[in-house]
């Protein structure tokens, strides 16, 4: 069963024919498979898995497309609500899908997670993803953690935005430690909640790299108290 404030996604499978497929969502009675699709449960108590779930493109270069789910009430090692994310790789039709429940951890073979820097930054509040934004192969990632405050220099509040580059290992990202490659983007000034939403954007510019915007909307504009704030990010290698 769905445990309460876990949160839960469902990921249901296209269909090549024009028949109606009845599913039922209720924890009891979802029966997932090849045809139908499979559940994705969250791993605590508040979790909040399925926040904001996104197209990844391929992240692991297997030519199959993945998905970035956020769970930004995720607590780990201490971090109170530090959030989380988690990719979930695409596999042949031939595969076996079965339900994948975060709380007993995530195979290798199956995708990896992200997790938040520090207590209270909500790390999976946004999510989105680009397919070309580095001239690489792998699909990147941007995350948002809106609340963010103090980490790598930010102001209260601030918020933060994290891009990461894709690969082909899957082991966990753990932001405290940086042991990952991209770029952040801090919010300034205090409660600007930069990360509130995030978004790929494709090649916006012509120079064949992918761009993406994200957003503070309790920026600060002079005066104007949280005026609010948008910004788009070139691609660059």
């Amino acid at each position: 069963p769905v445990k309460d404030t876990y949160g839960v996604v469902y990921l249901i499978f296209g269909r090549n024919n024009a028949n109606t497929l009845d599913i039922d969502l209720s924890p009891s009675q979802f029966v997932g498979g090849a045809s139908t699709g499979f559940r994705i449960s969250g791993g605590g108590t508040a979790s909040k898995l399925g926040q904001s779930v996104a197209a990844a493109g391929d992240v692991n270069g297997d030519t199959y497309d993945d998905i970035i789910i956020g769970a930004p009430g995720t607590t780990y090692a201490g971090r109170t609500n530090c959030g989380a994310a988690v990719v979930i790789f695409g596999r042949s039709a031939a595969s076996t899908f079965d339900d994948i429940d975060l709380a007993s951890g995530i195979a290798s073979t199956a995708g990896f997670s992200i997790l938040g820097a520090a207590a209270f930054d909500e790390l999976g509040y946004s999510v989105s993803s680009m397919e070309h934004m580095n001239g690489d192969s792998y699909s990147d990632l941007i995350l948002g953690a809106p609340n963010v405050n103090g980490v790598f220099g930010a102001t209260s509040m601030g918020g933060s935005v994290w891009v990461l580059y894709g690969r082909y290992t899957s082991a966990t990202i753990d932001l405290s430690s940086m042991n990952a490659f991209g770029a952040v983007f801090l919010g300034l000034p205090d409660n600007s909640k930069l990360g509130t939403a995030v978004v790929g954007l494709g090649d916006i510019n012509g120079d064949g790299l992918d761009d993406f915007a994200f957003s503070a909307p309790g920026q600060a504009v002079s005066a104007m108290l949280s005026a609010g704030g948008g910004y788009v990010m070139y691609g660059q290698t």
